[in-house]
């Protein structure tokens, strides 16, 4: 991996490592904040469900992922271990060590991308752009983020530095990639595929695929045999119907509202499939670079362009913000290569005129003109990525969850709390309500196929629920609480954590709930 590299260019290997590090870091801190990960409140859900593999899953027998909300297997799991690891290792429950880490990714990212443009093109290109992905606003706040992207990532590039060198070790790194995210599974195939469309070379092929098997074949055989659903293709099945079909979205729009974006997706999709043509044709010494991100673009333009997944977006008007997503952040490291190779070809123009235009001085130092000029457009966009960031469509909900979280611990006094907002979860167990306390309603009679409310009253009883956040599984098994009435008994709202500054909470009393049962009669 560091073949060529020596002594020098591992020093500017470590320069960049801690540059992007620092960047990173200060960003957490001074924008961002410790607790808050932006829109990617998806983040706390994949904290729950390391923090119950940790305390839960991994004491059962056969040790397995675990979740209040049923998605343990929904999405990659090595990410998601690993968050379990850093929580025992620290002993903790707090979310700040798994986004130290991917920071940590995301600056070996950095790192990737000089030694790649170091060996295709040259160290110059190396250099800049790996100082533009380190100065790059949009993947500070992807790499500080609680997701599984940064580890992915980080993987994906190692396999592309490693593609013509060690076929079996770039397949085992794509195996590593498929494990983080799900789409990354059609990356590692199209980068195993190109050995073959590129190289017409099986003897490349086969060990790249025996490389990615060896973290996904355990992965398979452990959902075929270790699961209730025995599908090895579980996270993909179900990644397809939520995703792609969009048949867990809970929005919609008029068709001709979609036309638009989704057209210039498709394009993106046409002009993607004609560099890969034209890359197959040529066959360039540096293919495999763009290959990778051209082939990733052309999947960006089936998932935006053909499937339900940009349907939300449109919906909330948050497609600028989707243009600065994790979704994107391989865009992003490529963009930095490219703009490092335009700013070459810039450069050598302005030489090329420098005689003529006696200004040979100024001339040889306008590379470096240029990128501190591209350095200071990046970081622009920084308060945009701010501005975004903290967008009340998604910091308004996260501040709901805390302020319930908050007030149901102040006046917390025992029992469980049924609950299955990721957020407020997290907070409560940060404020010192034990893990066992907590359930997801998901869980419910009604999961089980019983349609008796009895048997729902019995549920609240059996775990000695004291608290319940409404949500439609709780809807569904206490119909009458779809109107949200004050008191209800045995449930009740109390004074100071009612909407809109609060998510819908009852206090349940359980005298009352024994009473209605029939235990609190003589």
């Amino acid at each position: 991996m560091f073949e060529g590299v020596g002594k020098a260019g591992f020093r500017v290997f470590l320069a960049l490592f801690f540059l992007a590090l620092d960047l990173r870091l200060l960003f957490l801190v001074l924008v961002a904040g410790l607790e808050y990960c932006g829109w990617y409140h998806d983040s706390y859900h994949h904290w729950q469900i390391a923090y119950y593999t940790l305390h839960v899953g991994l004491k059962q027998n056969p040790p397995r992922m675990w979740d209040l909300n049923g998605q343990e297997y929904f999405w990659g799991l090595l990410p998601t271990l690993t968050e379990s690891f850093l929580l025992w290792v620290f002993n903790t429950a707090s979310i700040v060590p798994f986004r130290i880490f991917n920071f940590v990714m995301g600056s070996l990212s950095v790192c990737l991308v000089y030694l790649l443009g170091k060996k295709y093109f040259d160290k110059q290109i190396g250099l800049f752009s790996a100082l533009l992905a380190a100065f790059c606003p949009i993947l500070w706040e992807v790499d500080t983020s609680g997701m599984l992207d940064p580890m992915g990532v980080t993987c994906l590039l190692l396999a592309l530095l490693l593609y013509d060198k060690g076929p079996f070790t770039a397949g085992l790194f794509l195996g590593l990639a498929s494990l983080s995210h799900i789409e990354f599974w059609f990356l590692a195939l199209g980068v195993m595929g190109c050995y073959i469309a590129f190289e017409k070379s099986g003897t490349d092929f086969v060990p790249a695929v025996l490389g990615w098997l060896v973290p996904m074949a355990p992965y398979f055989y452990f959902l075929y045999t270790r699961t209730e659903t025995h599908d090895p293709l579980y996270a993909l099945r179900y990644n397809y119907l939520a995703s792609v079909a969009g048949e867990w979205l809970d929005v919609s729009l008029p068709l001709e509202a979609q036309i638009w974006p989704r057209s210039a997706a498709v394009g993106f999709l046409i002009l993607s499939l004609a560099v890969l043509l034209y890359l197959l044709r040529r066959r360039p010494r540096d293919y495999i670079i763009h290959a990778f991100f051209w082939g990733f673009m052309a999947m960006q333009g089936v998932i935006f362009g053909l499937t339900a997944y940009i349907v939300p977006y449109l919906a909330m008007g948050q497609v600028p913000r989707l243009l600065i997503d994790r979704l994107f952040a391989l865009n992003y490291y490529y963009i930095s290569l490219m703009t490092a190779l335009i700013l070459r070809r810039l450069s050598l123009m302005l030489k090329a005129l420098s005689p003529r235009l006696s200004f040979h001085f100024i001339s040889f130092q306008m590379d470096h003109v240029f990128l501190l000029l591209t350095i200071l457009v990046y970081l622009l966009s920084l308060p945009f990525v701010t501005q975004q960031y903290f967008n009340t469509v998604y910091f308004s909900p996260y501040e709901k969850q805390v302020r319930t979280a908050d007030w149901i611990a102040l006046n917390y006094e025992g029992g469980s709390v049924i609950s299955s907002l990721v957020i407020l979860n997290y907070r409560l167990i940060n404020r010192g309500v034990l893990y066992t306390a907590i359930s997801g309603s998901l869980y419910s009679p009604l999961y089980y196929g019983s349609k008796n409310i009895t048997d729902s009253y019995l549920w609240l009883k059996n775990l000695n629920v004291t608290w319940v956040i409404v949500d439609q599984n709780i809807i569904e098994n206490f119909p009458f609480l779809k109107s949200y009435p004050v008191h209800y008994p045995p449930f009740h709202m109390k004074n100071g954590i009612r909407s809109p500054g609060y998510e819908y909470v009852y206090y349940v009393n359980q005298t009352e709930l024994a009473s209605f049962l029939g235990e609190g009669k003589s």
